[in-house]
């Protein structure tokens, strides 16, 4: 960092690098969505859902805050025959503070 001589000079800092932030933020959920339509294209068009599975959880390391990729990670889970795995991705989500109408969808998942 450099020095900075005055409080507007501060503001100006501290304003590039919430930009910053808000810019990465971004390009995380929209990686992250990538990822999800990847997934869901890969369980539809293969019969390999481990593939699928790689994905969604890419997403939700990417941007932890994409619910839709706990839903399709859990249902790739069942698919599986991995039910414990799939409730514990659930829960994962539920802990993300989802909407009402997500917390509904994952509820009647499992």
């Amino acid at each position: 960092f450099a020095p900075v001589d005055s409080f507007g000079s501060i503001a100006l800092v501290c304003k590039a690098w919430a930009r910053l932030v808000v810019q990465v933020l971004r390009l995380n959920k929209w990686k992250a969505e990538q990822y999800v339509q990847q997934g869901l294209v890969c369980m539809k068009t293969s019969n390999c859902p481990w593939d699928s599975l790689r994905l969604f959880s890419r997403a939700i390391t990417v941007y932890p805050r994409l619910i839709e990729a706990y839903f399709w990670g859990a249902k790739a889970l069942f698919i599986l025959n991995y039910g414990a795995a799939a409730v514990q991705v659930l829960q994962g989500a539920l802990r993300q503070q989802p909407s009402a109408v997500e917390a509904l969808k994952l509820r009647a998942c499992v």
